[in-house]
């Protein structure tokens, strides 16, 4: 794996550099679609074009509400290439939560799925900010999208189609981004008050990616599964990113599900996924199965680790735990 100076830790610069040497190999996975390194660098350049007609810029806050997708890697990158920050928003949010997320995090524009688009007009007028609304459909309902482009939401502000992000131009952004630059507003749980944003650069961001594939010897032939909500710090910070530095695939799932986890583990040939405390507990808890070993996973990240049984969840399943004790607030810590 390749060492980066901590001022070369810039996104863009490093997205293009992926492109170059990796080329056409699969850098994200989800369902029946793929898109290699080269494709996530093109792609993203034009989402990145495509926001700077709607006024993005150095420094403006973006806000994105979606499920599990490439796009959210897609729209990181674009926003990091343009040198905005982005704001992932839980896709639970709604009413008094929303609007608070919104003003704190000075988010001029929302990327939102279009089921979730209702929730931010009801809220709009909350949000003095908040000046447009880039809405995202399924592939089957582009048609549509694009037809709402330009009209005004019920809470007065206009929106667009994501769909016309993707039209703009794949020439490369030429904004000045550095190391030290703001790349993404994260929120904290909230458990002990109002969440908090929390700010990670991009050097954070990568550095984040770098400790973990070091410390645990991710590699290029490595697919990292993702389950856990894309909005949330480990399926970024924890896992696309050391998957990036490394430069490995991701496999994207829409959510976690304990009866089809391994089904798809054993799909997309997996050979590293993180897993939280419940999620670690689900899969434990189901049936003993004859085709348990039945994959290609050689080690997980279980956070907490469970202290009762993590012994025989290893032999049970033929892998390696290995642990992070990490904040939202603070990253990596040990």
């Amino acid at each position: 794996m390749k060492t980066y100076p901590v001022r070369e830790r810039v996104l863009g610069d490093l997205l293009t550099e992926k492109a170059r040497v990796n080329g056409d190999k699969t850098f994200l996975r989800f369902e029946s679609r793929s898109y290699s390194y080269r494709d996530v660098d093109v792609e993203s350049n034009r989402i990145a074009n495509g926001l700077r007609e709607f006024g993005v810029a150095a420094g403006t806050h973006v806000a994105f509400m979606m499920d599990n997708k490439p796009e959210i890697v897609l729209v990181y990158f674009a926003l990091a290439k343009l040198g905005a920050v982005a704001v992932p928003l839980n896709t639970a949010a709604k009413g008094e939560l929303l609007a608070y997320y919104l003003v704190q995090s000075d988010a001029e524009i929302v990327i939102a799925d279009a089921p979730l688009v209702g929730r931010i007009d009801e809220i709009a007028s909350q949000v003095p900010r908040l000046r447009h609304i880039v809405r995202f459909a399924a592939a089957g309902a582009d048609a549509v999208a694009l037809a709402d482009a330009g009209t005004v939401a019920r809470g007065g502000l206009p929106r667009s189609a994501f769909a016309a992000l993707r039209a703009a131009s794949d020439t490369r952004p030429t904004e000045t981004v550095r190391f030290s630059d703001l790349q993404s507003l994260l929120y904290t749980s909230g458990t002990t008050g109002p969440s908090k944003g929390n700010m990670s650069t991009h050097a954070h961001a990568i550095g984040c990616g770098v400790e973990l594939a070091r410390s645990y010897g991710y590699r290029p032939d490595d697919v990292i599964y993702v389950c856990l909500p894309m909005f949330h710090g480990n399926a970024w910070l924890c896992s696309v990113m050391p998957a990036f530095v490394a430069d490995a695939s991701v496999a994207i799932s829409r959510r976690f599900s304990a009866s089809g986890f391994w089904d798809e583990i054993r799909a997309y040939g997996v050979t590293q996924f993180n897993s939280l405390g419940a999620m670690t507990n689900f899969i434990w808890s189901r049936p003993p199965d004859p085709r348990d070993r039945d994959h290609e996973v050689r080690q997980v990240m279980v956070v907490p680790t469970p202290q009762h049984f993590y012994r025989q969840f290893e032999e049970r399943f033929g892998v390696t735990f290995t642990s992070v004790y990490a904040l939202t607030d603070c990253g990596m810590v040990t």
